[in-house]
């Protein structure tokens, strides 16, 4: 039997309010804000995530999926594509690409769409996954890391997504960051045979990601290592000082991580992830990458952002029993019966369509009986009922769901008796 291929799925009927609703909410929140959507190919060239998240990560030498002609090896292309597994390095090459630079600083844009990455299927992690991103470029200042945590707040809030706690770190600059390095090689050299093999080799090329790893034998070791925060310089101190005081003004909560790295290699000074309950995946986290711009080509340019996994978040929402109303749900369901009021029920669909009103309808041989189940279900005010002898007389019999009462009427004046009962 066909199915879809491992980590990935198919959205139902079912789950497309959850989707529809959390794809509109974030949007317009995102648009209130003056966030401007872009939308980036799926396709990118390997070296836009080499440059960008880091070669020896393990979204670029594990997760990639690469892209190539099927009469060709990949070998014999051009320069290696690969699909998308992040957003973030897609909106810096566009940055640079189309000059917005010269645009009015802060740059300030949101994505949405599909991402793709290797990896073992899980609860909360898929090989095509969806992501809703927001990026500020233009300006690196405490403020816009605390706006940005601000709005962050709000996408969820405005989902009834509420009592979230934010865990937040900083993982220093280039002027603090090689004394880091050397306090975090030092640590780990000592115990360098209990490292998974992985991160033995991130010791070599880049130590901070191993405190992001999941191993739990690197895990222990990762409990006392040395605190980051800890060997910030006096710039960086100050700059995530501030950061912290902003979400206080905001009543925003957070937990100080000393482990949080994030698992990118562009990111710079205050990161942060976004937690529904403690033990749980992390509902999306983002941060400031003042380096990636000019890594890419660009001038030195400050950014900060974020991304949020929407198939987690819609998951937490049903944890919470949050509902969701599908959209444009009918006002009304029509009910035909019998062979001629069938012929005359689908102009009659069609005619209050026009008029603006939302109008449900059955399908099939169904008894009375079952068709006002179903209108039952989809909870309308009203159902309108064609027969065999209303089809006749060019009436329809307009039935109250609420008190079971009906009336008969003409249908060339059924629009404007409907307008009346909705306006009451």
């Amino acid at each position: 039997m066909l199915q879809t291929p491992r980590g990935t799925y198919d959205i139902l009927p079912e789950d497309q309010p959850y989707w529809e609703t959390v794809k509109e909410s974030f949007k317009q929140t995102a648009l209130s804000f003056g966030f401007q959507q872009i939308t980036t190919p799926l396709l990118e060239y390997r070296s836009v995530f080499e440059k960008g998240a880091g070669e020896i990560t393990e979204i670029v030498n594990k997760q990639m999926y690469r892209v190539y002609r099927s009469d060709l090896s990949p070998e014999e292309g051009e320069e290696e594509i690969v699909l998308r597994p992040e957003g973030t390095a897609p909106v810096a090459r566009a940055y640079i690409q189309y000059g917005m630079q010269t645009w009015l600083q802060p740059v300030k844009l949101f994505y949405l769409g599909p991402m793709f990455r290797y990896e073992k299927p899980q609860h909360g992690r898929f090989r095509q996954h969806y992501q809703f991103g927001l990026e500020i470029l233009g300006v690196s200042d405490p403020l816009v890391d605390a706006l940005l945590i601000g709005v962050v707040n709000e996408l969820y809030r405005n989902l009834g997504l509420q009592q979230l706690t934010f865990k937040i770190n900083s993982i220093g600059c280039p002027t603090c960051r090689p004394k880091m390095v050397n306090e975090v090689v030092r640590y780990f050299r000592a115990s360098r045979e209990l490292l998974c093999p992985f991160c033995q080799t991130k010791l070599a090329k880049n130590p901070l990601r191993i405190y992001d790893c999941k191993e739990e034998g690197c895990q222990q070791l990762i409990n006392n290592a040395p605190v980051l925060i800890d060997l910030l310089c006096p710039a960086c101190k100050d700059d995530f000082t501030q950061t912290l005081e902003y979400l206080d003004d905001l009543n925003i909560p957070y937990d100080l991580d000393f482990r949080l790295v994030r698992g990118l290699d562009y990111y710079t000074k205050t990161v942060f992830e976004v937690i529904a309950q403690e033990g749980e995946p992390s509902l999306g986290g983002g941060g400031r990458y003042d380096q990636l711009i000019e890594l890419f080509g660009g001038p030195p340019t400050g950014a900060t952002g974020f991304a949020t996994g929407l198939e987690r978040v819609i998951e937490e929402m049903k944890a919470k029993h949050i509902e969701v109303k599908p959209p444009n749900p009918p006002q009304i369901f029509l009910i035909y019966l019998g062979e001629s009021a069938k012929k005359k029920s689908l102009s009659l669909l069609f005619a209050l369509r026009h008029e603006g009103l939302q109008v449900g309808f059955a399908l099939g041989k169904e008894s009375l009986r079952s068709q006002l189940k179903t209108a039952d279900k989809l909870k309308v005010p009203f159902v309108l009922i064609l027969g065999q002898k209303e089809s006749k007389e060019g009436t329809v019999i307009i039935r109250d769901m609420n008190s079971g009462a009906q009336e008969t009427v003409e249908i060339k004046k059924l629009p404007g008796i409907l307008r009346k009962k909705f306006t009451k």
